[in-house]
């Protein structure tokens, strides 16, 4: 470790992030970083230079204190993964413009909505379950259940039309890709003014009617509620449709936690909250936040201005919060992990994303309590993108072995 914890310094940042971005491991770095420099200086492969908290207490304090303002990055060289800079609509804002903002399309994704919507989510799971028994030979649990079941839901949620999904998809992966295609991300964006305007000139009963008429009587134009209806597709489908494979591919190779589950399905509410806290889903850490005044963690000032990143995989992992965090516990309760963000900016769709994970897990392990992989641990697929880590394809199988 003494190589890979040598000081940074205000002139030699550390360059970040820390041992990769693809894969479930965690940087031993990072663990050092969050007993023994729990605020460090960090360079990202694009904007200025950043500190980077590690402990809980302290990425919470960013997350949550009006001493941190996403809205101060506007104009700013920010700290970022990717040449381009993501960091306007309502990530970019603060209380209470973001509040307002964030109202428009609050309504569906509340702890009730979920509840209602639940029926629907078990109906396109049945559906995906049965098409995956009907087949033979092996079936990539992503392509066939988790990316049909988050795409469908988020898209019938706002409105999107069933025959642009498959393009929607596309544009998306391609635009959020590490070696992004810039292409894609103006199609992307594209796509969404013209269907708000759509929806504006023809509405319907969905989301994207509510948003482009609310929207525009609130004084919003048009690019502002595009990049808000974009935020949500992606956000909704990108996220879940990464978690689920993710989660399935720790049970797999976890056989004890894989029948802890088969034999107690009642625990998979907390199992899905342990698997989300345990799995290192971000890549670079939350989006920056910018220090409005003078203020101190864990003994380090920094200064106003200055652009901090809380990293709630760190966070999630300390021993001040979690016993024994390294060890996936999946009946931990309580579970006050960061995973999903908190204060203004707590994750919109969390309820949502619980509902599809919960179903999901749920049915999988009840129709294919013999599940296994299909291939070898070295042949499987890792995301690499500069949002979400995670399994990209997990080709399973299950009945008798060959």
């Amino acid at each position: 470790m003494t190589d890979a914890a040598e000081a940074a310094t205000i002139e030699q940042p550390r360059n970040f992030p820390f041992g990769g971005v693809t894969g479930i491991a965690v940087d031993p770095l990072y663990t050092w970083l969050r007993e023994h420099e729990p605020v460090s200086r960090i360079r990202l492969a694009f904007g200025a230079d950043a500190w980077l908290v590690t402990r809980h207490e302290d990425v919470r304090t960013v997350l949550t204190s009006p001493s941190f303002s996403r809205a101060m990055a506007a104009g700013r060289d920010v700290p970022r993964a990717v040449a381009e800079d993501f960091n306007g609509g309502l990530v970019g804002m603060d209380p209470p413009q973001h509040t307002a903002l964030r109202s428009l399309v609050s309504a569906p994704f509340t702890r009730a909505a979920a509840v209602g919507l639940r029926a629907r989510v078990e109906e396109i799971v049945g559906e995906l379950i049965a098409g995956m028994a009907g087949r033979s030979g092996p079936v990539d649990l992503a392509e066939s259940f988790a990316v049909p079941l988050t795409l469908t839901l988020i898209c019938e949620v706002l409105g999107v039309p069933h025959a642009d999904r498959a393009q929607f998809r596309e544009w998306t992966e391609a635009g959020m890709a590490d070696e992004a295609d810039k292409d894609s991300a103006v199609k992307l964006w594209q796509y969404h003014i013209d269907l708000i305007a759509e929806r504006h000139k023809n509405p319907t009963e969905d989301l994207l009617s509510y948003v482009a008429a609310e929207g525009q009587r609130c004084g919003y134009d048009q690019t502002e509620l595009a990049m808000l209806a974009m935020t949500v597709l992606i956000a909704g489908y990108l996220t879940a449709s990464t978690q689920l494979p993710t989660m399935f591919y720790i049970l797999l190779k976890n056989p004890s936690l894989h029948r802890q589950i088969l034999d107690s399905p009642a625990i998979i509410p907390t199992a899905v909250d342990e698997l989300v806290r345990w799995i290192p889903l971000e890549v670079h850490g939350a989006p920056p936040r910018y220090a409005a005044e003078d203020i101190v963690l864990s003994g380090t000032r920094i200064r106003a201005g200055e652009p901090v990143i809380g990293f709630t995989t760190a966070a999630n992992r300390d021993p001040r919060v979690f016993a024994d965090p390294e060890t996936i516990d999946l009946t931990r309760n309580p579970n006050p992990h960061l995973s999903f963000g908190a204060g203004a900016h707590y994750c919109l769709g969390v309820a949502l994303a619980k509902t599809e994970l919960e179903a999901g897990l749920s049915a999988l392990c009840a129709a294919f309590p013999d599940m296994r992989l299909a291939v070898a641990e070295e042949d499987i697929r890792w995301k690499n993108n500069p949002l979400v880590r995670g399994v990209e394809k997990l080709p399973v199988t299950w009945g008798a072995r060959s």
